[in-house]
C-alpha cells in the first residue's frame, strides 16, 4: 500500500485484485495545507489511512472465505508513522486517532486481526505507482503491472460515510434516528432550521427551547415529559447528526445548561427518601431501649451481649450531650461526651 499527493492504492497480491482512489480538489486543499500548521491529511495520515480501506473494502470478503475463524491481516507500508500507529494503536494525529478507531472497529465487526510491518520503499515500487497512476511515466508502469488485475472500486467519500455510519451501535441507531425526526418535526413546526449554525452562541438558545419541551411535555401519546438524563440524551443525538454531517459539534452554553440542572432537581426521585427528624430518632431510642428497670439493650448495637444502662441523657437539638454509659455489671465507664 501507498499513498501520494495525488492518491492511495492498496494492493492484494493474491487475489490480484487492488484499490486505487484519486483524491478530489476538496482533499487536495487538505494536502496543500500540509506544513503550515495543519497535519490532519498529512503523508503519515494518508498512509495510515490505507490500512483501514483495505480492512473496510475486503472485509467482509475475507471473513466470508474464513468461515467463522479468526484471521490474521499483514499490511505492508514504506511508511513507519503508519506501521506504528496500526501495531501501538496508539496516535497523538486526531485524524489518525479516528482511523485506529475504524481498524478496531473493522476488527470485531469482520472477526480479524491486524498488524503492519514496514517495505522499503525501493521494493514498493507497484503501489507507488498506482498512486500516481494519473501522471507519467507512472500511468505506463502501473497500466503495463495492473493489466490482467481487478479494480475494487471505492472512493473516499462513500468510506467515510459508512465508518461515520458505523460509529453507532445498532441498537442506539434507533434511538438517534427518533430524536432527530422529532428535532426536524419540532423545527418545522416552530419554523427553525433543522441545521444549526457552529458558533454555539447562535444555536444554543434554539436547542435549550428544544430540551425544555421535551422535558414538559415529551413526545408521543402518553404527553408525559422526558426526564432530564434522556432530554440530555437527545441534545447529544442531535450533536452527533452535526458532527456527521456539517462537521462541527454543537452543545448548551452554560448558562442554558443550568435549565438541566434545574429539571434535575424537579424530576421526581426513582427512590424517594424522608428526611430524618427529631420524632423519629426519639422513636428509634425508645424501641431500643428495654422496658427492663436494670438492664437495656441498645439495638444490639455496640456488640453481642453488651447491656447498658443510661445514667444520663440530655437532648439539645439533635446533639446528644454529657450522656454517659455505664457496663451494667461492672459500672465501669464505657464512653463520655
Amino acid at each position: 500500500m501507498d499513498a501520494s499527493n495525488l492518491g492511495q492504492a492498496v494492493l492484494d497480491p493474491a487475489c490480484e485484485s487492488y484499490i486505487q482512489i484519486q483524491f478530489d480538489d476538496e482533499e487536495k486543499l487538505l494536502i496543500d495545507k500540509v506544513g503550515s500548521g495543519h497535519d490532519e491529511f498529512s503523508i503519515n495520515v494518508r498512509e495510515h489511512l490505507c490500512i483501514a480501506i483495505a480492512l473496510w473494502s475486503w472485509g467482509s470478503k475475507w471473513s466470508a472465505q474464513a468461515n467463522g475463524r479468526t484471521i490474521h491481516v499483514k499490511c505492508w507500508s514504506d511508511n513507519a508513522a503508519a506501521v506504528s500507529w496500526c501495531n501501538r494503536m496508539h496516535s497523538n494525529n486526531a485524524f489518525s486517532q479516528e482511523i485506529n478507531r475504524a481498524i478496531g472497529l473493522a476488527e470485531v465487526y469482520f472477526n480479524l486481526r491486524v498488524s503492519a510491518d514496514h517495505i522499503p520503499g525501493l521494493a514498493n515500487w507497484m503501489a507507488d505507482a498506482a498512486s500516481r497512476a494519473w501522471t507519467e511515466p507512472y500511468i505506463a508502469r502501473w497500466t503495463n503491472f495492473s493489466s490482467c488485475w481487478v479494480q475494487t472500486q471505492e472512493n473516499l467519500h462513500r468510506l467515510l460515510e459508512s465508518l461515520q455510519s458505523v460509529s453507532l451501535a445498532t441498537t442506539s441507531k434507533i434511538k438517534y434516528a427518533s430524536t432527530w425526526t422529532q428535532w426536524c418535526r419540532w423545527c418545522e413546526r416552530l419554523q427553525f432550521a433543522k441545521w444549526l449554525p457552529e458558533d454555539r452562541r447562535q444555536h444554543s438558545y434554539q436547542l435549550a427551547l428544544f430540551a425544555t419541551y421535551c422535558w414538559k411535555y415529551g413526545w408521543g401519546k402518553s404527553g408525559s415529559g422526558n426526564s432530564a438524563s434522556t432530554v440530555l440524551s437527545k441534545v447529544s443525538h442531535i450533536a452527533w447528526h452535526h458532527r456527521r454531517t456539517l462537521g462541527y459539534n454543537v452543545g448548551l452554553l452554560p448558562g442554558h445548561q443550568l435549565a438541566i440542572t434545574g429539571m434535575r432537581r424537579k424530576d421526581p426521585s426513582s427512590k424517594p427518601k424522608s428526611p430524618v427528624t427529631s420524632a423519629i430518632l426519639k422513636c428509634l431510642m425508645s424501641s431500643s431501649i428495654s422496658q427492663l428497670p436494670s438492664t437495656g439493650s441498645f439495638g444490639g448495637g455496640f456488640g453481642a451481649g453488651l447491656l447498658l444502662s443510661f445514667e444520663k441523657i440530655r437532648i439539645f437539638g439533635s446533639r446528644f450531650k454529657d450522656a454517659r454509659l455505664r457496663n451494667s455489671e461492672s459500672g465501669r465507664q464505657i464512653c463520655g461526651c
